[in-house]
């Protein structure tokens, strides 16, 4: 009786490890395809990387941590050109002042176009 027993397990413990390499690679597929821009449209980028030689700058160092905070927020927010169509919207939403925008303006981090557009820059 117990090898029945054992049999069972065993082909149940199969199932369902099976399932689950199924659900692993399906899961591996859905991410894959939400990477890739579509032929029609474009679809935004999920990831976004920022460089250590602007972040570890001494010019970036010395800015306060809210305008160091917007200035990722708006890296994040950016298209992958680097366009950011919103940005008093965005500086609104994390508590950063006026003053924190104009400084990342100044400071060359953000290149400010005439519609209100900015573009994240490197410093």
């Amino acid at each position: 009786m117990q090898n029945g027993n054992k049999k069972s397990a065993h082909t149940a413990a199969t199932v369902v490890n099976a399932r689950k390499i199924t659900s692993i690679q399906t899961y591996q597929k859905r991410e894959a395809k939400s990477t890739q821009i579509p032929k029609r449209g474009l679809k935004m980028a999920e990831r976004r990387m920022f460089s250590k030689s602007v972040v570890d700058s001494d010019a970036f160092s010395e800015m306060p941590l809210t305008t160091q905070a917007l200035y990722f927020r708006l890296g994040m927010q950016a298209d992958d050109d680097g366009f950011v169509k919103n940005p008093k919207l965005i500086q609104r939403m994390i508590g950063a002042s006026e003053d924190d925008l104009k400084l990342l303006l100044a400071k060359g981090f953000l290149v400010s176009q005439n519609s209100g557009i900015v573009v994240v820059g490197v410093g």
